[in-house]
């Protein structure tokens, strides 16, 4: 709502980590909305690991790098950086936990932790929607949400017990 203004207590300007950036979709919508609230963006950091997405993402960025710091990652978000199968399907794509079968799982792809790419760049605004590797990532951003207490904007809907756990 406009008259909650989350990040009225911010003292820099919008540091964001977008877990699951897709094609960008939420990016104009974020500037609009940081414009309108006038709080200085620092940078965005969009985060993607659907090879898929990444042409269109960059894209989307083009029109906004001009005057925002703004970085794509290849890559997905989860507890410790490693490498996961990946089940490639657009806008609902999904990595897999180690061990976990999914005869759909048709490449693999990097995945970071939040507290080891990003801790010196201290984040204060965490988006994930990264279908159901949320509770996985957010172990992995644990440190920079003890330490900077961003706000998080956590989808919780892909697995039923993400409202609880989360």
């Amino acid at each position: 709502p406009e008259d909650v203004d989350l990040f009225s207590h911010l003292k820099t300007g919008v540091r964001m980590v977008d877990c699951g950036a897709f094609i960008g979709d939420t990016l104009q919508q974020t500037v609009q909305y940081f414009e309108h609230q006038n709080h200085k963006i620092d940078y965005i950091a969009l985060i993607e690991p659907d090879s898929k997405n990444l042409k269109p993402l960059q894209q989307n960025v083009k029109k906004y790098s001009h005057d925002i710091d703004l970085v794509v990652i290849p890559a997905g978000v989860w507890s410790d950086s490693q490498i996961l199968e990946f089940d490639s399907n657009g806008s609902s794509s999904v990595v897999m936990e180690a061990g976990e079968v999914n005869a759909n799982a048709t490449e693999k792809v990097p995945v970071v932790s939040i507290d080891q790419v990003f801790y010196g760049m201290k984040p204060n605004y965490i988006k994930m929607d990264i279908e159901g590797a949320e509770v996985n990532a957010i172990k992995g951003a644990e440190q920079v949400i003890r330490d900077f207490s961003p706000v998080l904007a956590i989808c919780l809907y892909h697995r039923g017990s993400d409202l609880w756990e989360i």
